[in-house]
């Protein structure tokens, strides 16, 4: 397995591949998908999944923009569209309205939820629902890691 974590915009992000097939996933990349396709490029991936694990409202996901330069599924809970109409109309009077306006417009092809599996090659990430931070949040349980996007928050 490969991994690798970015820190990229004041976001944690992380490319997971499987080296035998070289099929690979991104969670929540930031708006600037250079680092990710550096990454990709030079290690002969493809990319298969971008996965959001949630809403984003305090940075601009890049997960829209990757999938559509590289052909890649977007991956977000099936709980994103009730997550966006709750945040509809919201945001600007503390600054983050755009945000949530261009987050809240990237596509979704695959909409996941509770005991659902994204299989990456040989690798398993097992969705665990975790609203809270916001109604469509999830955690990715993968071998002896679990990726929570802003539900915990390590190494900031």
């Amino acid at each position: 397995m490969l991994f690798r974590q970015f820190r990229n915009e004041g976001c944690l992000s992380y490319l997971i591949a499987d080296e035998v097939t070289n099929e690979c996933a991104i969670i929540d990349p930031s708006r600037d998908i250079k680092p990710y396709l550096e990454a990709v490029q030079k290690h002969k991936l493809t990319l298969s999944y971008v996965i959001d694990t949630h809403s984003h409202a305090d940075h601009i996901s890049g997960a829209g923009k990757l999938a559509d330069k590289t052909g890649a599924a977007t991956v977000m809970c099936e709980k994103v569209e009730r997550q966006r109409k709750a945040s509809e109309g919201k945001g600007d009077e503390i600054g983050i309205g755009d945000i949530l306006r261009e987050n809240g417009s990237v596509r979704v092809d695959r909409k996941v939820k509770e005991g659902d599996e994204i299989k990456v090659g040989d690798l398993t990430f097992n969705i665990l629902e975790t609203p809270g931070h916001t109604l469509d949040s999830v955690c990715l349980l993968m071998n002896d890691r679990v990726f929570t996007g802003d539900a915990l928050m390590i190494g900031l």
